[in-house]
């Protein structure tokens, strides 16, 4: 059986999108990598921002701080 050229080896970095929106009052993180939405509790259309702000960053501070690898991308009406 031929192995799928797309899997990543374990030593491999594995890129993804994480993206955190407000919904129905509540704040979830959309994570390629999980099997559907995690929810980070309530929020409002107010301080939805900051709590996703507080989430990017606890998970930033998981990694060494030399890391660089790290893009953020906000989608806004103009």
């Amino acid at each position: 059986m031929e192995e799928d050229p797309r899997s990543k080896e374990e030593d491999e970095d594995v890129f993804h999108f994480i993206g955190y929106v407000p919904y129905e009052g509540q704040l979830y993180e959309l994570d390629g990598l999980q099997a559907g939405p995690i929810s980070f509790g309530e929020c409002t259309d107010e301080n939805w921002l900051q709590k996703a702000r507080d989430q990017i960053q606890t998970r930033i501070q998981k990694y060494a701080q030399t890391e660089i690898r790290f893009n953020l991308l906000a989608i806004c009406q103009d």
